[in-house]
């Protein structure tokens, strides 16, 4: 029987995680996968999000013995990944589907650090699936951001298995505050999921009962 590691992401992981997080988006990530971003595309994004989730050290990888099976990326949303860098056009695309998700929630608001944290990205080795790892990282990531101190935790779950696999084990409970059918998406005045079944959904939990949110209106 496999012993599953976590560890806090760190400079040793750096190659394993841009490789399975490459290989999980853009084999199993429905828009990535419906973009037709391969590879080679993805590597320089995968890389610019594990070297930032290096340094805050918020980030976690799950091992067997020295092998990587999953990783996430964790962020605190009051210091997010650049995204306006020179990226691959159709990552725009899906980040304009995420900002929409979170539009009402975080329509002028202004949190400081160390209060909310965001779960950018989860990722399995497709070796692994079906051994509750995404589950694992997800719940071993919202222990670690409960540790350092923050309130509360969002996400925005692209595959719903994976929603499904974690929403449910919350302890205390999540807000779901809103969904987008991907083929009614419109971006730029067209609809660049048309044909794409399914839909994203985003969440916000808390991570210990008496948290309460803050932030300031801008």
């Amino acid at each position: 029987m496999s012993v599953y590691q976590s560890e806090i992401l760190q400079e040793k992981h750096r190659k394993q995680a841009i490789k399975i997080i490459t290989q999980a988006f853009c084999d199993y990530e429905p828009m990535t996968q419906y973009l037709k971003i391969t590879y080679d595309d993805f590597i320089p994004f995968a890389a610019l999000m594990v070297d930032k989730a290096i340094q805050d050290k918020m980030s976690i990888a799950v091992m067997e013995k020295n092998k990587m099976v999953a990783c996430s990326i964790v962020e605190d949303i009051a210091d997010p990944l650049d995204i306006n860098i020179e990226i691959d056009p159709r990552f725009k695309i899906i980040f304009s589907l995420l900002e929409h998700l979170g539009e009402d929630f975080f329509r002028e608001k202004n949190f400081k650090k160390g209060h909310l944290a965001h779960l950018f990205i989860t990722a399995v080795d497709k070796k692994y699936f079906g051994h509750g790892l995404s589950r694992k990282v997800n719940l071993d990531s919202i222990h670690h951001a409960r540790k350092l101190g923050y309130d509360f935790m969002c996400c925005e779950f692209t595959h719903y298995l994976n929603e499904k696999g974690t929403v449910k084990h919350l302890e205390h409970g999540g807000i779901h505050f809103k969904s987008c059918l991907y083929k009614n998406y419109i971006y730029d005045g067209k609809k660049p999921f048309k044909n794409l079944d399914n839909h994203a959904s985003s969440y916000v939990w808390r991570l210990h009962p008496e948290a309460e949110l803050r932030y300031h209106l801008k």
